[in-house]
């Protein structure tokens, strides 16, 4: 027996024995302590689905000294310009010449990257956590530390990928600087008196009409002395915002440097050198704004709050152990009363009989057994013993049959733990397990770049010799002065060879931009983390990454498309002066030695023929830049060596070189004609031996680009693609992110059948109890049957003497009471009354420890919290759905059957967004702006300041505004409603309305923010840059006090508001919008506009006040046509023409300047119409699971009281009768005996 209970102990203590635990309501040390212990299992469901991450984190940003510096301030930006611009001891050329527009722009970028930060700060605030359960500080942490920085990237590369394509087309347009850092302005004398020429600045062999610039180093040009010292850091460019970029502030750092620069200024205190700096003192421009002028950003989380946040209702993890000793002690208690009976039987047989003595005597022993024999035998008591036992062995048989059933086919949860496992390994354990299957990566943040391949290519045009830089430089070198008459030609043709230069470098730019947009999108999101604790299923991988590379490709093109709207924009709004002629005719006044900038007038034409065009009216370059054109005259030698020309059909010239461009058809690029006749025309002006051999594309190569009708297409729809032919992509290699991940374990969760050893090990001590139970209460219960049935017979004689009932009762109760009295369950063969005594006081304790014990466990067994999981059919709606939830809030999981969907699957796109009610007014149609427009030469009288000048370019530019703005938002809407929503199992009507609201109010802080920051950098650009316009309202040309020298123009910049305000130094000069009679004096001003260094920014500093009034419009209405008896029938309408802007029931009010409306987007309201019904159906999930927890399980009590009473009964009978002759033992010698005499 001890060998069998000590080998059954060994063995019950070695089994790994599986519980599952729920801790409700866990403090932040609990949560501690089960992640600890627990990781792999653990499940610590949030109170809340989201969690804002401003709610448990705090950002640190240090920018770059020099944006909290002197250098930066506007007091130190006016010093520089009134004690150096006006100084005429520095040549033009000499650094401070631009001092002014350096700081400036710097002070810009400085902003801008403080707004940016800013912007992502506001918007990571805004951001949620997607948390459905708690997780470890360490997780929280990386994946804080990947959203912030990937939203500080994105602005990043959105910055530097917006100015670095301002720059481009801003060069490639040929835009002339008031700086003269590109163009020269020039008065040449011919024989009508002077002529005015703009000449692109060349330094060694580089001209600025190459798009790339000419980057030099800047000197200290002192005239006095004629000394030039070059400048540490900095460098000169055709294009000022170029050349900040390209410079370091190493000057700047060092206090004699400063000195001789800023000789005329005190006090100055020098940058310092920062040892813990990342930046040195030669670091560039471009590099500390490619950090967005930041030294560092921390992110500190604080961990309690996040996890007060989430605040986990409770928690469940399943554990596996061994030793278990209260197991090994209660199956040794179990199996001892079966072992016992089971061997008290089997061992004398054995050993004490032959084999067949032993048949025959167990034959026997069958038909003579007697379980329940009595200490005093009696002859008549014995059959009834022997029906007692048969009954017994029958119940016992029976029983036991019925438990085997139980023991052997019950089931109970193990966990299984696979140490490194392998991908395929992993594979078979997801298909198998994949609702229990956990798989800790072993490295949490995975850069996208070590998983995802994506390689692209352009459009062949990229890679085409016409693109090429021996083409590039061999027609920068053409000679513009070159000029040839044919007889027919028409007189307003253009060259091609004049624009021809800027045409092919803004398809190389176009390329070049193209490349390095995606290439930076590319590198950008390579560098990205992939955040996951855990490995993910592969399919779920799949649709992310799905996800992921559509949002890549739609982003890349968006945000392009975006930049580039912006740029036609503000090439319309502002009118910049082309140094090419193509939209002003610089006039030299010689009543008044004034200096005009004139419009063009160009043709409007049919479709034109190789040598003839039919013109059909006129265009004011002035006043409609983007639909004048005229078409180009392609001027080449034929094989016999003579001149001709011919109309270049298919390219249109225009007032601004890059919608020439966009305008134009790509099908000639595949004519070798077309090719060979451009060599041959660029040849005529450039001094050269050898010609570039430029080939055709090859029409052979397959290309996307087509119309309908397999023709070719406009440049333009090629820029919109990005000039992308193709885009492929190896995204989804899951085997290598797995590889990556190297998970050290996978774990989960089985229910399976009991070990066969612990199943025999039950049913032993649950037969042992069963035998104990059956030996108390079978013969009681066998008693009270033969009394009964003795009664029944004897009735009959004893009808004359019945016992009234209450008397029966009493004597029945006095029967009970005398039986538990004489309770004996220790009798010995002998009757001795102190023995007797003693057995009965044996008796009663081990009738109260037997109690005790038993009550004892059972309650324990009651009372233990015990779970199972229940799986039942899905509701077959949300309304369903939403009445069982709250029964098993805390544990209901319904996975969707299809884990991702668009968003446009349950919200509607049904008036989502409304605009600014001028975006549907009177004053954005062609009817207003064409009323504006006068298509006719206005009269020499009319200022350019005044409003018949520039306001049809006002509207268009606004109209422009609500075009972009309505596009930018209905693009990246479109977007999100295609993109994926992530989900995994299905949520409350609340939790997807929280859920969607936070989507969409970053949605829209996203769109303000992309849509602000194009405008911001173009006004940042424009102003760095000094961009002239052909209005000459923020510079203009005057005679150079230097009559010698070789740059007679010079440029002044324009002042307003009584010349407080120079457009020298600050863009936003204005003053109030004005019409003027033919002697320029005051005839009407329009309330709200106003007019000053730029078209763009006129707009962006005024309100629409006028146009709200019927009143306002009226008498502006009648002023049009005043001033002078010219061209009055343009301007007569009737009063009521147009209507006034309705803004009743808007969020803005009438002197909202247009600037405060473009700040959020022109959008009036957002609404969107989420719908729990179609998401409840896209998510369709078929079945839900919830733990149910328990205490009270009466089949569990059963068990374990029978598993638990034979043994406890033996070990008690075994233990009792000891100690309570110890305990007499004890008092016995203690007690003193009375000394009696003889």
């Amino acid at each position: 027996m001890f060998i069998s209970l000590t080998t059954i102990g060994i063995i019950a203590l070695c089994i790994i024995r599986t519980k599952n635990v729920d801790v409700n309501s866990p403090s932040y040390i609990d949560f501690q302590f089960l992640n600890e212990h627990y990781s792999s299992t653990l499940r610590c469901p949030c109170s809340q689905l989201t969690i804002f991450y401003e709610t448990f984190t705090r950002v640190n940003v240090k920018f770059h000294q020099v944006c909290s510096s002197k250098f930066v301030s506007a007091t130190w930006i006016e010093s520089i310009y009134e004690n150096h611009n006006g100084s005429s001891s520095f040549s033009k050329t000499d650094v401070h010449s631009t001092l002014t527009n350096f700081w400036q722009t710097i002070a810009a970028l400085c902003r801008i990257s403080k707004s940016s930060i800013n912007d992502a700060l506001a918007q990571f605030n805004a951001s949620t956590c997607l948390s459905p359960m708690a997780t470890t500080k360490e997780v929280v942490r990386m994946e804080t530390d990947a959203e912030l920085d990937a939203l500080v990237t994105s602005f990043q590369s959105i910055i530097m990928r917006d100015l670095l394509t301002i720059q481009h087309l801003t060069a490639g347009n040929q835009v002339v600087s008031s700086l003269a850092t590109n163009f020269d302005a020039h008065l040449v004398s011919s024989g009508l008196g002077f002529e005015l020429r703009l000449s692109p600045k060349i330094f060694g062999n580089c001209s600025c009409l190459n798009v790339h610039g000419c980057s030099r180093q800047l000197y200290f040009d002192y005239l006095i002395n004629q000394t030039m010292i070059a400048i540490p850091g900095m460098t000169s460019n055709c294009l000022m915002v170029n050349a900040v970029l390209d410079s370091s502030l190493e000057c700047y750092y060092n206090l004699s440097c400063i000195n001789l620069l800023h000789a005329s200024m005190n006090n100055i205190e020098f940058l310092k050198i920062d040892g813990k700096s990342d930046f040195m003192p030669n670091s560039t421009i471009r590099a500390i704004l490619n950090d967005l002028m930041t030294e560092e950003i921390k992110v500190k989380v604080d961990f309690n709050n996040y996890y007060a946040q989430c605040k986990p209702t409770h928690c469940s993890y399943v554990y596996s152990h061994r030793c278990d000793v209260l197991f090994a002690i209660t199956t040794m208690i179990g199996v001892y009363g079966g072992l016992s009976v089971f061997l008290n039987f089997i061992i004398p047989v054995i050993v004490k009989r032959s084999l067949r003595d032993r048949m025959r005597y167990l034959w026997q022993t069958l038909v003579d057994l007697n379980l329940f024999k009595s200490r005093i035998l009696d002859a008549e008591k014995i059959p009834q013993q022997r029906i007692t036992t048969r009954f017994f062995i029958f119940l016992m048989v029976f029983s036991t049959i019925i438990i085997g059933f139980y023991a052997f086919l019950s089931v109970q949860t193990q966990i299984i733990t696979i140490a490194n496992p392998s991908l395929d390994t992993y594979e078979d354990l997801y298909n198998n397990y994949s609702t229990t299957l956990s798989c800790p990566c072993s490295q949490a943040i995975v850069p996208y770049g070590s998983f995802v391949t994506i390689a692209y290519t352009l459009h062949q045009i990229c890679s085409s010799d016409l693109v090429s830089s021996d083409w590039l430089n061999f027609i920068l070198g053409y000679n513009q002065s070159i000029s040839f008459n044919f007889s027919g030609m028409y007189r307003m043709n253009e060259e091609f060879q004049r624009t021809g230069s800027s045409y092919f470098q803004f398809l190389a730019s176009f390329c070049s931009v193209a490349r390095e947009i995606i290439d930076e999108a590319i590198n950008t999101i390579i560098l990205t983390q992939y955040v996951n604790s855990h490995v993910p299923s592969k399919s779920l991988f799949i649709k992310h990454m799905t996800a992921f590379n559509r949002s890549l490709t739609l982003c890349i093109i968006d945000d392009f498309m975006r930049t580039k709207d912006w740029l036609v924009t503000a090439a319309l709004a502002n009118r910049y002066l082309i140094g090419l002629y193509s939209n002003e005719r610089i006039q030299f006044l010689k009543d008044n030695s004034t200096i005009v900038v004139d419009d063009i007038i160009l043709p409007h034409h049919d479709q034109p023929q190789e040598q003839s065009i039919s013109i059909l009216g006129m265009c004011s370059c002035r006043r409609s830049s983007s639909s004048c054109h005229r078409v180009p005259t392609l001027v080449y030698k034929m094989a016999n060596g003579t001149r001709t020309w011919r109309n270049f059909i298919g390219i249109e010239v225009g007032c601004v070189p890059v919608f020439d461009l966009l305008n134009s058809d790509v099908s000639w690029w595949y004519t070798s004609a077309y090719i060979e006749q451009i060599r041959q025309g660029y040849a005529e002006g450039v001094n050269v031996k050898e010609i570039p051999n430029i080939q055709p594309l090859n029409s052979s190569v397959s290309t996307r680009f087509h119309m309908n009708n397999q023709s070719y297409i406009l440049f333009e729809a090629l820029l919109d693609e990005l000039l992308i032919e193709t885009w492929t992509n190896d995204i989804f290699r899951f085997d290598l992110f797995y590889t990556l991940c190297a998970p050290l374990s996978c774990s989960y969760t089985i229910d399976e059948k009991y070990p066969l050893f612990v199943a025999l090990l039950l049913l032993i001590s649950i037969c042992g109890g069963l035998n104990r139970a059956l030996r108390l209460f079978l013969p009681a219960l066998i008693n009270l049957s033969h009394f009964s049935l003795e009664k029944y017979y004897n009735r009959n004689r004893t009808k004359g003497s019945k016992t009234p009932i209450n008397i029966q009762l009493r004597q029945f109760g006095m029967k009970i009471y005398q039986s538990l009295v004489t309770l004996n369950s220790f009798k010995a063969r002998t009757i001795n009354e102190i023995d007797e005594y003693y057995e009965r006081q044996c008796t009663r304790i081990y009738v109260f420890l037997l109690t005790i014990s038993i009550v004892t466990i059972l309650l324990y067994t009651s009372l233990t919290p015990k779970s199972r999981v229940v799986t039942i059919k899905a509701p077959i709606n949300s309304f369903e759905f939403e009445k069982i939830y709250p029964l098993y809030s805390n544990t209901l999981q319904c996975p969707c059957k299809q884990i991702s969907m668009p968003y446009g699957d349950f919200i509607s796109t049904t008036e989502f967004v409304s605009y600014h009610p001028v975006c549907s007014s009177v004053f954005v149609t062609d009817d207003w702006i064409s009323y504006l427009m006068n298509e006719g030469k206005l009269p020499d009288w009319i200022s350019d300041h005044d409003f018949r000048h520039w306001g049809a370019v006002f509207f268009q530019t606004l109209r422009s505004l609500c075009s972009i703005a309505t596009k930018t938002t209905d693009d990246i809407l479109l977007d999100f409603l295609s993109s994926t929503f992530l989900i995994s199992e299905i949520v409350l009507h609340d939790q997807l309305h929280t859920q969607t609201n936070i989507t969409l109010r970053q949605l829209q802080r996203t769109i303000s923010v992309i849509f602000n920051q194009a405008l911001e950098l173009i006004r940042i650009t424009n102003q760095g840059n000094g961009l002239m316009n052909i209005f000459s309202s923020n510079w203009r040309f005057i005679l150079n006090d230097n009559k010698n020298s070789s740059s007679y123009l010079t440029t002044q910049p324009v002042s307003y508001n009584n010349s407080s305000c120079s457009c020298a130094i600050s863009s936003k000069c204005s003053s109030s919008a004005a019409l003027f009679n033919n002697n320029l004096t005051l005839l009407h001003t329009i309330d709200g506009l106003r007019f000053g260094c730029s078209i763009l920014e006129s707009l962006l500093q005024s309100s629409l006040e006028c146009f709200y009034s019927f009143t306002c419009i009226e008498q502006l209405l009648i002023a049009m046509p005043m001033g002078g008896p010219m061209y009055n029938q343009f301007y007569r309408v009737p009063i009521d023409c147009f209507v006034p802007i309705n803004i009743s029931g808007s969020n803005f009010v009438v002197n909202d300047t247009i600037e405060t409306i473009v700040n959020r987007m022109l959008i009036e309201s957002w609404s969107a119409d989420v719908s729990y019904e179609l998401f409840y159906s896209a998510c369709a999930p078929q079945q839900c699971s919830f733990k149910l927890t328990y205490r009270f399980d009466p089949l569990d009590v059963m068990t374990t009281f029978l598993s638990i009473f034979a043994g406890l009964s033996l070990s008690l009978r075994f233990f009792v009768p000891r100690l309570v002759m110890l305990i007499y033992k004890i008092r016995n010698r203690s007690r003193t005996v009375p000394y009696q005499s003889k």
